[in-house]
C-alpha cells in the first residue's frame, strides 16, 4: 500500500461498538447523542514512508515530530478525522479511511500506551471539599488546572503555525510520565466518552494536551491556588 507522505490509513472501530478485554463485544443504540459516539479509534492499515515537515507546504504536519505508529496498532484520533477523511473522500476499500498523521494522540500496542504528535495524557486531581458528608466518587470535582501526568509522548521539535498554537514554536520542553502538573483548563482536552473502552485505557477523566499546554511541574506536597 503506497500513501502519500503524512497520510495513514485506519480502519475505524465502529461507532456503536465497544470491545472488552476479554474479547467480547458490547453494541450501543447510538441514535441518541450520536457526537458522544464518533469514531475516535481504529486500526492502523497503512503508515507512509515518511513523514515531511515543510511549513511552505499546504500539506505540511501542524508540528515537526517522528513517525512512530506501524501497521497493527490501534489508535485513537480526533472525533473530526474520520468524518472529516470521508467528506474529503479519503476513503478505501472495506470502510478503510486515510486521516493525516497528527490527527492521531494514542497508539496501543501489547497492551502499552504510546502518546504521539507530542501528546501527554493527564489524570486531573480531586479537588478538596470541606465538608463531613461521605460524597460518591461520581459527585468529586476533578480540577481544570492540575493533574498527573499518566502517560508522555516524545516532544515536538517545533510548530507550523505560532498564531494558531497560542504562539508556541518549539520545541517543546518536556514532561515525564508521573510529574504533578499545572495547566490551562482551556487546553484539557476530555478524551471521548468511549474512545478509553474501545481503546482500553481508562474509564475515569483523562484530559489530552501536549508537552507545550504544561505551565509548570510542581512538588507533590506544594498548594497551587486556582
Amino acid at each position: 500500500m503506497k500513501l502519500l507522505n503524512n497520510m495513514v490509513a485506519i480502519r475505524p472501530f465502529p461507532a456503536d461498538e465497544i470491545r472488552l478485554k476479554g474479547g467480547e463485544k458490547l453494541y450501543l443504540d447510538i441514535r441518541f447523542e450520536e457526537y458522544l459516539n464518533a469514531q475516535t479509534a481504529g486500526e492502523v492499515i497503512g503508515v507512509p514512508d515518511r513523514l515531511v515537515y515543510n511549513p511552505k507546504l499546504d500539506n505540511c504536519l501542524d508540528w515537526d515530530t517522528d513517525m512512530e505508529i506501524q501497521i497493527g496498532d490501534t489508535v485513537i484520533f480526533n472525533y473530526l478525522a474520520v468524518k472529516n477523511a470521508r467528506h474529503m473522500m479519503h476513503i478505501m476499500e472495506d470502510g478503510v479511511v486515510c486521516m493525516p498523521y497528527d490527527k492521531i494522540y494514542t497508539v496501543i500496542r501489547n497492551g502499552e500506551i504510546i502518546c504521539v504528535n507530542g501528546f501527554i495524557l493527564v489524570a486531573p486531581e480531586i479537588e478538596p471539599i470541606e465538608t463531613f458528608l461521605e460524597i460518591p466518587d461520581t459527585a468529586l470535582h476533578k480540577s481544570k488546572q492540575i493533574g498527573r501526568v499518566l502517560y508522555a509522548g516524545k516532544p515536538n521539535r517545533a510548530y507550523r503555525m505560532e498564531t494558531l498554537l497560542t504562539g508556541h514554536s518549539g520545541p517543546d520542553s518536556p514532561v515525564e510520565s508521573g510529574s504533578r502538573v499545572v495547566f490551562n483548563w482551556n487546553d484539557a482536552i476530555p478524551i471521548q466518552p468511549n474512545a478509553e473502552l474501545r481503546g482500553e485505557i481508562k474509564r475515569e477523566v483523562i484530559y489530552r494536551m501536549q508537552h507545550k499546554d504544561v505551565h509548570a511541574i510542581v512538588p507533590d506536597e506544594a498548594n497551587v491556588l486556582a
